[in-house]
């Protein structure tokens, strides 16, 4: 599937030729939904149209770095402050609804549960026309469009929170709706899930010609995830209205996240000592090789699949970060400050850096600071020294880095680079495991999962590295806020964690790098603005107050 992403056109019209005196047309040709929807074949093509809106700028750069700006992990960095105005108010708290990235978000998810919709709407009958389909693909091909639309749902709830509800092709008269309760939206994203539990397979049995499709891993960690959240909202902000309706469910989410453990399906690469051969040579570790197009699909539960086939696709097949967030400035053989071709932005916060224990080799696997002595390999393949004279905060982060020849040197556009965006890791589920436990009372299992993802960290370092230790006693709620931070730093959740636990007010209430002071608002801070062209569209859907 990575290699074969296929564009689809649903709805093919004839042309037909118009002359005053041929006004007796006959369509020779004609392609619609009615006549579309026929074959397995069409089936397949319909799901791969849903698979094919994540390779869109939006679910990286918008959906990700917008919100590591958001919270205390990032700035947002560039040459000077406000080099780029929309990601310095996103730093700042104050984006405006008029915001590109915000539209992108919202048209980009919508546009997945709209393709989900029509597949949902149209498999079904697809069994009784072709009599060649196999009705186990169908209901395969259903269950990966539940995934996506539950998918496309989980984000639009914890970047927007209430949106309209849309379950299934909208007619005219349904254009307009207003948003809906939270505790609806979650329980269509937990239906659509379980549903999808039940027929779609797990990833070793698609084969290697469909990496990447949606498993039954997939589903059961975006449900442990869903169930975290919502006993989360229901635990840290309880009588608040936002959030009525939902429960504590933290045995249902460590039931689901356990079930992704047992499955033998996944494991942390490195967690023995592991090193890999990779571009950046024969003794990668296994945290900085999970971050390289080498280890695509290793660790990761569900990846957007991104390649660079230098067929220069406007905003397609390649992820958007590595461009974004790789280093500005390299130091030449002379000593002096060049430009690398990338930007330089969303850049690690000194809190960041500071919040890894000494020795922490997750820390030099993907950030580089001004006397960390990092460098960085540009066109050519060869690598200098990082400069930092074009860092606002003398920090840059390394973890999407590519190599030259995979990115650099070929014929791709800036939004093409190869490594694939992991959306769910199995790291976090071993740490949402490992909340889940804590919250039940149950400390052996909380300390079992949390030491796992320690105990890859540590082996990433030297041989005899300590660092970090297993932890002993009893597991807290601090220290699954600590781990999850420095596992999963720049990856799009911290501020949704913050924001979950009721703790954004604490950790965003600061001053940035250059003393702007930053004054988070809760309830008004805690989901972003919906954007304004939906606003202006849609008679029914309203602002959130204060935006």
């Amino acid at each position: 599937m990575k290699k074969n992403i296929i564009i689809v056109i649903l709805v093919l019209t004839g042309l037909i030729s118009c002359k005053e005196d041929f006004l007796d047309i006959r369509p020779i040709a004609a392609v619609n939904s009615e006549t579309y929807y026929t074959t397995q074949k069409a089936a397949e093509q319909a799901v791969t149209a849903i698979y094919s809106q994540l390779n869109n700028v939006a679910f990286d750069k918008d959906l990700i770095m917008a919100v590591d700006v958001v919270s205390d992990d990032a700035e947002a960095g560039g040459e000077y402050v406000n080099e780029v105005p929309s990601y310095e108010n996103f730093n700042r708290m104050v984006p405006l609804a008029t915001q590109g990235e915000l539209e992108n978000v919202y048209g980009t998810l919508f546009a997945i549960v709209y393709f989900s919709n029509l597949a949902l709407e149209k498999l079904p009958t697809i069994k009784q026309i072709d009599k060649k389909a196999d009705s186990r693909t169908i209901d395969r091909l259903m269950g990966e469009a539940k995934f996506m639309r539950a998918l496309a749902y989980s984000y639009l709830s914890k970047y927007f929170g209430g949106v309209p509800l849309v379950d299934h092709v909208l007619s005219a008269e349904e254009y307009y709706l207003p948003k809906a309760k939270l505790i609806d939206i979650y329980k269509l994203i937990e239906k659509d899930l379980k549903e999808a539990i039940e027929v779609l397979p797990e990833r070793s049995q698609f084969g290697p010609n469909n990496i990447g499709r949606a498993s039954k891993g997939a589903a059961r960690a975006l449900l442990a995830r869903n169930l975290l959240f919502e006993s989360s909202y229901a635990r840290y902000y309880p009588n608040d209205e936002r959030f009525e309706g939902m429960t504590q469910r933290w045995s249902e989410a460590l039931k689901y996240a356990e079930d992704v453990i047992n499955s033998g399906e996944y494991f942390l690469p490195g967690i023995n000592g592991e090193r890999y051969n990779t571009w950046r040579g024969p003794n990668t570790n296994g945290y900085r090789y999970v971050f390289t197009s080498n280890g695509d699909n290793t660790e990761g539960i569900f990846e957007i699949q991104d390649i660079v086939d230098g067929l220069g696709w406007a905003q397609a097949r390649g992820n958007a970060i590595t461009q974004y967030i790789s280093a500005r400035r390299y130091l030449d053989q002379n000593g002096n400050p060049q430009n690398t071709d990338y930007w330089g932005l969303d850049l690690p916060t000194w809190s960041l850096i500071n919040e890894f224990e000494p020795g922490d080799p997750r820390l030099r696997s993907g950030i580089a600071w001004e006397g960390s002595g990092d460098s960085i390999e540009i066109k050519g393949g060869k690598r200098f020294p990082i400069s930092y004279d074009k860092s606002v905060t003398k920090t840059y982060c390394t973890k999407y880095e590519c190599s030259a020849a995979e990115f650099k040197d070929v014929n791709g556009p800036w939004h093409s680079a190869p490594i694939n965006i992991k959306l769910i890791r199995y790291a976090e589920v071993l740490l949402i495991a490992a909340e889940a436990a804590v919250m039940t009372g149950q400390n052996d299992k909380a300390l079992q999962y949390i030491n796992q993802v320690r105990k890859r960290a540590r082996m990433c370092g030297p041989v005899g590295n300590q660092v970090p230790a297993d932890l002993t006693g009893t597991v807290t709620l601090q220290d699954i806020i600590h781990e999850r931070r420095v596992e999963l730093y720049q990856e799009g959740h911290r501020y949704y964690d913050l924001v979950r636990w009721n703790l954004a007010k604490q950790y965003l209430n600061h001053n940035t790098h250059d003393g702007y002071q930053v004054i988070y608002e809760s309830p008004k801070h805690d989901f972003l603005p919906l954007p304004q062209k939906e606003i202006n569209s849609n008679p029914n859907l309203k602002q959130y107050p204060g935006w």
